[in-house]
């Protein structure tokens, strides 16, 4: 109570907005009495909600399995960076992609070695792009990737780089696969080319996904190519 008594005199003259929008500031109290130690273990409680607070948040917009960005925050991500490349008058690209033949995989090795792959692809992904593109799950066995401030001719560049980097990672039991390995297919789309709505830029990227796979599959596709 002392501690909550304390929180109260200091939080209302300093930080009185802040708290009202439900932060939990610190309490800048350097004194060596009781006051000072009171602060002290009060600072320390708001540290550790905090970082509850910021695990809570992760939770709510990463794929509980891959660890990358959910389907909804994707959703959400992906309209704010088509209305900022309107603005701005720069171009987005929007890969979408598809593990080959991945319900074979399941049947031949198992569900739980089906996770132990996604997982794994999950890292590809994530170490064949930028710190600034957001890489998503989108359902099931298949995941997007939004490129800021990326053309069409570099985004293909982008989505080859990463196909081939899936096709010669080692994913245990791939050899069960129609081609031997474990693959993915492709579609790139972009803004302003393709489409200049979020919507309709997923609608491009999946007709080109479709076009990649009708093609042969382990291939990176547009709606142009």
């Amino acid at each position: 109570q002392r501690l909550i008594d304390l929180y109260a005199s200091q939080i209302t003259p300093l930080f009185g907005n802040r708290f009202a929008a439900g932060e939990m500031p610190k309490l800048d109290i350097k004194r060596e009495d009781e006051i000072g130690q009171l602060s002290a273990s009060f600072n320390l409680m708001v540290e550790a909600v905090n970082k509850r607070d910021e695990a809570l948040k992760a939770l709510a917009i990463k794929d509980g399995l891959t660890g990358l960005y959910n389907y909804r925050h994707f959703i959400e991500t992906l309209d704010k960076e088509v209305k900022k490349s309107s603005r701005f008058g720069r171009p987005l690209s929007l890969l979408m992609m598809d593990i080959d033949h991945f319900k074979n995989y399941n049947d031949v090795n198992g569900h739980m070695q089906g996770s132990v792959a996604l997982k794994k692809m999950a890292d590809v992904f994530l170490r064949s792009i930028r710190e600034v593109d957001i890489a998503a799950r989108y359902g099931g066995e298949e995941f997007v990737v939004i490129l800021p401030e990326t053309k069409l001719e570099d985004a293909m560049t982008v989505a080859e780089r990463v196909r081939m980097k899936v096709e010669k990672e080692e994913f245990p039991g791939e050899e069960s696969q129609p081609n031997g390995s474990l693959t993915i297919s492709i579609g790139v789309a972009s803004f302003p080319d393709a489409a200049t709505e979020a919507a309709h830029l997923i609608e491009a990227a999946d007709m080109a996904l479709y076009k990649a796979k009708s093609l042969g599959r382990n291939r990176v596709c547009s709606v142009y190519s």
